[in-house]
């Protein structure tokens, strides 16, 4: 499958490391200083025309993780054809340099599903309404 993607003008185009990647490098377009306990939103220039039934997942890269700076999952639906931005949330002060790459693109099909109105609470199964840490994990 192709997908259409444009940049802006000083932007990365998205790239794979290797082949079998899961994800599409995003890059910043500048230098940044991120501050932390602050959202702050990173514009990677790329413009991507993903088709319907499918939605890309901007996700963390795990060497951003490591270094603690969190990235929150955002949605690009199709249909948008704006800059894809990404948020980073450091907890130290950090410096980001023009052609970092500072998240990745995940693209997937997705279901066709409908949400239909029926019982929900109290329904029997293995979970039933235990969340969080229910697992013992």
């Amino acid at each position: 499958m192709q997908i259409k993607y444009e940049l802006d003008e000083g932007a990365y185009a998205p790239v794979r490391a290797h082949d079998s990647d899961a994800g599409f490098d995003l890059s910043c377009m500048e230098d940044q200083m991120l501050e932390p306990k602050v959202t702050n939103v990173i514009d990677t220039g790329v413009h991507i025309l993903i088709p319907e039934g499918y939605v890309g997942l901007v996700c963390p890269r795990s060497s951003f993780n490591v270094k603690g700076i969190g990235t929150p999952i955002g949605v690009v639906d199709a249909g948008y054809t704006g800059s894809i931005r990404v948020v980073l949330e450091p907890f130290n002060l950090t410096k980001i340099f023009r052609g970092n790459r500072v998240a990745q693109l995940v693209i997937l099909p997705l279901p066709q599903v409908k949400l239909v109105p029926g019982e929900v609470i109290g329904a029997k199964t293995e979970r039933s309404a235990n969340g969080f840490g229910s697992s013992g994990v």
